[in-house]
């Protein structure tokens, strides 16, 4: 198997577990930097594009971006533009910055 392929699928699997993008790339980085270390005809930069393409990728239920995705599209089913809020009668009024 490809260690490209490796590495994609363990920034990958811990993009999932983790829940965050970051977390799991470095993670990731740790796991296989040693593995790829001495690995002839793959560049550093190849291995960690496909570490952060991996780490990229899926997104799950306890991902932030997960959460704020969904934050921003649960609604009344019209979106309002990010500086209008709705007052208690439910009319669109500016936000105070």
């Amino acid at each position: 198997m490809s260690p490209l392929l490796v590495v994609f699928a363990i920034a990958m699997v811990l993009r999932v577990a983790m829940g965050s993008a970051t977390v799991g790339i470095i993670s990731a980085a740790g796991i296989v930097a040693p593995i790829v270390k001495g690995i002839p005809g793959y560049s550093p930069e190849i291995i960690v594009l496909a570490l952060c393409c991996g780490g990229s990728g899926p997104s799950h239920v306890n991902d932030s971006g997960f959460l704020v995705g969904e934050s921003i599209l649960r609604n009344d089913g019209a979106a309002d533009p990010p500086l209008l809020d709705r007052d208690e009668d439910g009319r669109r009024v500016s936000r105070e910055s």
